[in-house]
């Protein structure tokens, strides 16, 4: 007697991170009215699948026997999509001639490592700036961007926060004086 094919396939399913794909494995190809219930020794093909991060990953179908039967398999696509990340920035503003402030970051899935800023807006004057990755140095108002890169597990997080550079003001024989930006 020549065995009969049976094809065992994986039909590929899309999944997010952090939830578990069924693998479920489609056999067709029983002969003379058998089923998976009717077969002889009739042990179904499955998939192992180790794959956890973010990505797409072909995955084949394996294993199983039935009497007077062979197997044929055919892969699947999993795709397990990455979740969007969160993230923060928090910059308070500095008056003309101070010292920059940096950057306050927080992300509990992206991280916070290898981030960049990109700073823009338009000095008091109406001088447009950036986008920089530098800070901005004259009065005005500005606002900080900041990306955190994708992960195996979230994708890009692009996070924004506005903040001023004031002038300095000080009291000087009760007379309001304003430092000049210019040098």
């Amino acid at each position: 007697i020549t065995p009969a094919t049976l094809t065992a396939t994986y039909e590929g399913e899309l999944i997010n991170y952090g939830t578990s794909p069924s693998l479920e494995v489609l056999v067709e190809g029983f002969v003379n009215g058998e089923t998976e219930l009717t077969a002889k020794e009739y042990v179904k093909p499955s998939i192992i699948n180790s794959n956890t991060a973010g990505g797409i990953y072909k995955l084949t179908p394996e294993g199983g026997s039935a009497r007077n039967y062979v197997f044929e398999y055919v892969e699947g696509t999993l795709t397990i999509e990455k979740l969007t990340g969160s993230a923060s920035v928090e910059i308070k503003g500095w008056e003309y001639g101070e010292e920059p402030n940096e950057p306050v970051v927080t992300s509990t899935t992206n991280g916070i490592e290898n981030v960049t800023f990109t700073y823009t807006g338009t000095a008091k004057d109406g001088t447009k700036y950036g986008p920089s990755t530098k800070s901005p140095e004259l009065i005005g108002s500005y606002t900080v961007s900041v990306t955190f890169p994708a992960n195996e597990y979230y994708e890009e997080v692009i996070v924004s926060k506005t903040f001023e550079i004031a002038a300095i003001k000080m009291n000087k024989d009760n007379t309001e004086v304003t430092l000049s930006q210019e040098k």
